[in-house]
């Protein structure tokens, strides 16, 4: 018989996906294993040529209307998808050097 290694424990599984919030709006962000390899992957490469691409696999239809509607300057979506990344990737520091921990206060 096979031996089986429960690692549960192990792992995070959080149901939760992170959020970006811009003014009043919250969008949610698309952090799963794939979705992090895919846009590791582009970054490889020069990722301002895949932002447009970046954008469908970081936000769900929902989130990619929302950030349309809020009709950024190029600078400012172009901040957006960085952050974005950063915060999927697990290298979100806010200005302070730390991440937000997510309490329940801020979900």
């Amino acid at each position: 018989m096979a031996k089986i290694v429960d690692i549960t424990e192990k792992l995070e599984l959080d149901e939760e996906r992170p959020k970006i919030k811009i003014k009043e709006k919250e969008i949610e962000l698309n952090n799963d294993a794939k979705t992090v390899l895919v846009i590791l992957g582009m970054m490889n490469d020069d990722f301002d040529e895949h932002i447009e691409e970046a954008e469908e696999v970081l936000f769900d239809p929902e989130g990619r209307k929302t950030l349309s509607e809020l009709k950024l300057s190029f600078t400012d979506y172009v901040e957006v998808m960085k952050t974005a990344v950063m915060i999927i990737s697990g290298n979100y520091e806010d200005d302070n050097g730390a991440g937000e921990d997510r309490t329940h206060t801020t979900t």
